[in-house]
């Protein structure tokens, strides 16, 4: 690749606007000769297979992408193929080409073909493709990088510091009963829902007690609800209850 690609400049002048390589490994070679021309990073490079030495190059602002091919996807393709082809199953995904088209020649007739996304890896999204994604490993193609100039090694991202949790606000819920049979699981279901959420939860049930339910409101209220969701007993005496709370800045809802 290194003396192909001399051939090349010698014979154009160096008047070179891009080179295209098979593979990363001769991405590399070609890069050799442009680096001696003073034309690496200048000329764009393309290469293939995100190889850790492709990639590294490419972090160093020299190689300027290379075509990601994840094995990973493509095995269980060509297994899950292979399986319906035994079986007599047709192959998901599978669409015709011609072969002209595929090989850049005359041959005639058209053959299955199953393709995987292609994805371009530059130095803006190497680390994630590449190395947040496991393909490579993060020594590998930071191997040269001074520590300064290097990302965090995945998982250990320098998240914002966030400030340290408060109390989680807390949540009331005012239940009327729960003889009635519906209350009871969506009490549990409204505690469930809302903790997910990050909120903490204060479930009280009057038993069908107009007056405690506005006391149990009350003391909820002076426990520090921000919220309400109340099921009432009697929706015009809780009315009272829920005023004083609202007149406190709780947030009420009629359930």
């Amino acid at each position: 690749a290194l003396a192909n690609m001399e051939n090349v400049l010698t014979a154009q002048q160096n008047m070179v606007d891009a080179v295209v390589a098979s593979n990363d490994g001769t991405a590399l070679g070609e890069l050799t000769a442009l680096k001696a021309q003073g034309l690496a990073g200048k000329v764009p490079i393309s290469g293939q297979d995100a190889t850790a030495d492709g990639c590294n190059s490419i972090v160093k602002g020299e190689q300027t992408v290379t075509v990601y091919k994840d094995f990973r996807l493509l095995a269980p393709k060509v297994v899950d193929m292979m399986d319906a082809l035994i079986k007599g199953n047709p192959i998901e995904g599978a669409e015709p080409f011609s072969l002209a088209l595929l090989t850049g020649s005359d041959l005639p007739g058209d053959i299955q073909c199953v393709f995987l996304p292609v994805v371009q890896v530059t130095k803006e999204n190497v680390y994630e493709e590449i190395v947040v994604s496991g393909f490579q490993p993060y020594d590998a193609v930071y191997r040269d990088i001074p520590e300064a100039d290097r990302p965090p090694r995945p998982g250990e991202a320098a998240a914002p510091a966030e400030p340290v949790a408060a109390e989680p606000i807390l949540i009331g819920l005012s239940f009327s009963d729960f003889a009635t049979e519906r209350w009871k699981p969506e009490s549990e279901l409204l505690t469930k829902l809302l903790e997910e959420l990050g909120y903490k939860v204060l479930v009280q049930e009057a038993n069908h007690d107009v007056k405690l339910q506005n006391d149990q409101i009350d003391n909820m209220v002076a426990q520090g609800v921000k919220g309400l969701i109340v099921i009432a007993e009697d929706g015009e005496a809780v009315v009272t209850a829920v005023d004083k709370a609202a007149a406190a800045g709780v947030h009420v809802i009629a359930y």
